[in-house]
């Protein structure tokens, strides 16, 4: 974006130019200078912000191992979260993830419908298809 701006700001200083240096000139000399100060403080603020983010960016740059054990660390964190949710915490994740489970009456088997794509957009499956047997209580 910063370098759109540039672009745009250079263009216009042309434009005043082409203006400025026409046969009957489109602006006065006061008008040029004013135009002229603007859209170069414009560049030079523009440059700067430029600057400043490659800078960020080499910082922030993270290597291929680090990048791994901030992998492994979230991971991790996932598997003990899970672990030591409560009831109520699982419930209402499953219920974020659009997970339901409709048990028979029987008590034999167990239904399990998910809002989640799990195969590509043009495969239409039903969520109602999967059926699971529940274990022995």
């Amino acid at each position: 974006m910063e370098q759109q701006k540039i672009e745009r700001y250079q263009y216009k200083l042309r434009r005043i130019q082409e203006g400025y240096e026409a046969d009957p000139p489109v602006y006065t000399v006061d008008e040029v200078r004013e135009k002229i100060g603007i859209y170069r403080y414009g560049i030079s603020r523009a440059e700067t912000e430029i600057q400043r983010l490659h800078e960020i960016v080499e910082q922030k740059a993270i290597t291929k191992q680090t990048k791994e054990e901030a992998l492994r660390i979230l991971e991790s964190l996932r598997d003990t979260n899970l672990e030591k949710a409560s009831f109520d915490e699982k419930r209402d994740l499953t219920a974020k993830l659009g997970i339901k489970v409709y048990p028979s009456e029987d008590g034999k088997t167990v239904r399990i419908s998910s809002t989640l794509q799990f195969a590509p957009s043009p495969l239409k499956l039903s969520p109602q298809i999967i059926s699971i047997a529940s274990p022995k209580l």
